[in-house]
């Protein structure tokens, strides 16, 4: 392959605007618009394997842009009347197509390793935990989009029409919004094909939790079918004759098959836990505090604030002794956290928020000490306006100030709230009137409850006992 024609073609072919499309698109969706990439432990610009997968999530928006575009690259030469001059050249169609899909491929490579050089700026000072576990994520990504611009390619060429390119971007998404609905279905029903469906979309799952991964057998198989539809896509840009073009369909059927005998049927299997990231760093200088992995960097901060917290629930009889973070692994583990009577267990959700709002500032510690003291040192065991009101009490009473709302816990319950005005008030001030030594056993008796979730914890800090 001639260098001079691929710079040529890296020139005047659609592969600087491809390449351009493809990184305004993303980076504009990234930043300018609030979605779940930028929140939680698994937000983009937090973690290398959540900026790999909210990349890769992109693709269900962008991958068909690029798929049209390609469209547009393949209608070029009949719409330029060139068939007849590059025929009579010595270069066949195979080595032309070759230069214009290398040309191409490098233009998305580049497009995507800029736009992941963008949010690794922003990881390599957010996190110190590193592997290698986002690489095979963003390389079938990248391959995705190759595969999908050389089908384009190929359908633009097989039908050179001003209609095409739009029309080609309008079946891609609607294949990749049929995919999405798909995977939608599975919680309803669980079908393993279904999920094996949903997972040949370009576009991934994004990272809801910074301990998740994406299983190397879904990358590998997803790798065998973007393969596929690639050279699909390239035969029909290079084939002229009608045999050929029918041909081109078997490495898409091929690579479609195989990656359906290769892809998990179950999303706890596409999406693992990270054991890596999950694996707890401990601080023993002290009462014992320790973090997951992924937020090695926050122990030094957070281990000062979770000391004071124990100290403050020191004067409840059989008081914790350590704090330990709980990696939460999806949404549907958020109210499984551990509840042992001698660790208070924090949400790693707790603890990023804590980062996000500056864990070398007072505010955001004497945030993180309400958060380890709510419940008196419990995990929430619901959302009930009740329980959260009990909760929101006994953490001032522990703080041993005046009483203020919570809100790194619970934003919409403000000192205006109906809820905080009804409950929470009321609560606190029949708490405070009462002897220090019953005060105390009413603290100790939600903190019982908030490990049980067996009873009512306003009513034992109001009544003292859980009506029946």
């Amino acid at each position: 392959m001639s260098t001079r024609i691929l710079r040529t073609e890296l020139r005047r072919s659609t592969a600087p605007w491809i390449c351009l499309a493809l990184a305004v698109l993303t980076l504009a969706l990234l930043y300018l618009l609030p979605g779940p990439w930028g929140k939680g432990t698994g937000a983009w610009d937090q973690q290398w394997q959540g900026l790999a997968q909210w990349q890769r999530s992109m693709l269900m928006l962008t991958w068909p842009v690029v798929v049209g575009l390609g469209a547009w690259q393949g209608t070029r030469q009949r719409r330029s009347r060139m068939d007849e001059v590059l025929s009579s050249t010595p270069r066949s169609s195979w080595q032309r197509s070759a230069v214009l899909a290398a040309a191409v491929a490098i233009g998305l490579t580049v497009a995507c390793t800029a736009i992941f050089a963008v949010g690794a700026a922003q990881v390599a000072s957010a996190t110190s935990y590193f592997s290698l576990s986002w690489l095979a994520v963003f390389a079938v990504g990248v391959l995705a989009l190759v595969a999908g611009s050389l089908l384009g390619m190929g359908l633009g060429h097989l039908l050179p029409y001003m209609v095409t390119p739009p029309l080609v971007a309008a079946g891609g998404y609607a294949l990749v919004m049929l995919l999405l609905n798909i995977e939608i279905s599975v919680e309803a029903d669980p079908d393993p094909w279904r999920m094996k469906a949903a997972l040949l979309s370009p576009g991934l799952d994004g990272a809801e939790s910074a301990y998740r991964l994406v299983a190397h057998q879904v990358s590998l198989a997803q790798a065998l079918w973007f393969l596929g539809i690639a050279a699909t896509g390239f035969i029909l840009l290079a084939a002229r004759g009608p045999w050929t073009r029918i041909a081109s369909a078997v490495p898409g059927l091929l690579g479609g098959v195989l990656a359906m005998v290769l892809l998990p049927g179950q999303a706890s299997a596409a999406y693992p836990h990270d054991t890596q990231a999950a694996a707890l760093v401990c601080d023993e200088d002290g009462p014992r505090v320790c973090v997951t992995r992924a937020h090695e960097h926050l122990l030094d901060d957070f281990a000062g604030t979770a000391r004071q917290a124990l100290a403050k629930l020191a004067v409840l009889p059989e008081a914790p002794t350590s704090v330990e973070e709980v990696p939460v692994f999806g949404n549907e583990e958020r109210a499984s956290l551990p509840r042992t009577a001698d660790a208070v267990s924090v949400s790693s959700d707790i603890l990023m928020q804590f980062e996000q709002s500056g864990e070398g500032d007072s505010d955001g510690a004497d945030g993180l000490l309400m958060a380890l003291l709510a419940g008196a040192g419990t995990p929430a065991c619901g959302v009930e306006e009740t329980e959260i009101s009990a909760r929101i009490v006994t953490a001032n009473w522990l703080l041993g100030a005046e009483l203020q709302p919570i809100p790194i816990l619970y934003p919409w319950i403000s000192e205006d709230s109906s809820a905080y005005q009804e409950m929470v008030r009321p609560a606190w001030e029949t708490l405070r009137s009462l002897p220090r030594e019953e005060q105390i056993r009413r603290v100790a008796a939600v903190r019982e409850a908030g490990l049980t979730c067996e009873s009512d914890q306003l009513d034992l800090l109001t009544q003292g006992v859980n009506p029946q």
